[in-house]
């Protein structure tokens, strides 16, 4: 049977006028459109009588979540009954995080679509520890190490973005680190670099009496950490700047 389209006409058919022999088509038709419109995204195949259990069914990525730059507000979320609200999902569409509504508000749970992170994802070093947060450190990923594990995966869905820091000292021995919270490693060029911290009257570490910096975790305001580079020489250091 042809598409039905579905009209004002449609739907006030069949009228007083027409025949009572012409029901069963009627039927026939509204049967068709109905079909027609719950096969595109649920299991109703009629040809198929092994299906019949899973007609009315979700298809397999049939869901379509809010997809916008701002929150659907909760009469959006909850049209009809509130009780149906949790679980649905909204994607942001300005900074790609990914939240899922529960106990009446908007919970962020993973940031999505992120170029950087596509580039990550092909560097083994890093893909390894995703999964133990002292790989960096040479330690193993043992059972004590689980919690920190877990958070460093937790956390790896909340940065915002990554790039190099470089000092040299044909540039620019002194590179103060902008404002956020950073994990920081550092590359193999073999010059000595140093981390120091203002402490409100000067610059403080730093200098052949302390260790060299070879990365870390730094949270800096924008004006109180600072790296020390090389007299001579590069030093590239890669980070990521979380959210």
């Amino acid at each position: 049977m042809a598409s039905v389209s579905w009209t004002t006409l449609f739907n006030e058919s069949p009228t007083i006028a027409d025949r009572v022999r012409n029901t069963p088509v009627f039927i026939q038709q509204t049967r068709a459109a109905v079909q027609e419109r719950l096969a595109v995204e649920h299991c109703l195949d009629v040809t198929d009588g092994g299906s019949q259990n899973d007609h009315g069914k979700h298809l397999q990525g049939s869901a379509r979540v809010f997809v916008q730059a701002s929150a659907p507000t909760a009469a959006t979320v909850t049209p009809d009954n509130a009780d149906y609200s949790t679980g649905r999902v909204y994607l942001n569409s300005t900074n790609g995080r990914l939240s899922i509504y529960r106990d009446s508000a908007w919970n962020t749970t993973i940031r999505v679509s992120n170029a950087d992170l596509a580039d990550l994802a092909t560097n083994a070093t890093l893909a390894a520890n995703a999964t133990n947060a002292y790989a960096c450190s040479g330690n193993a990923a043992t059972a004590s190490n689980a919690s920190q594990a877990a958070l460093a995966r937790e956390l790896n869905g909340a940065w915002s973005s990554s790039g190099t820091f470089v000092v040299s000292g044909s540039t620019g021995r002194n590179l103060v680190i902008p404002a956020g919270l950073y994990t920081i490693t550092g590359t193999s060029d073999g010059y000595p670099c140093y981390l120091q911290i203002f402490n409100g009257s000067s610059w403080v570490g730093g200098g052949y009496d302390t260790a060299q910096f070879d990365g870390g975790t730094v949270y800096s305001d924008g004006s109180n950490v600072r790296l020390l580079g090389p007299i001579a020489g590069t030093n590239t250091f890669y980070y990521i700047r979380w959210a």
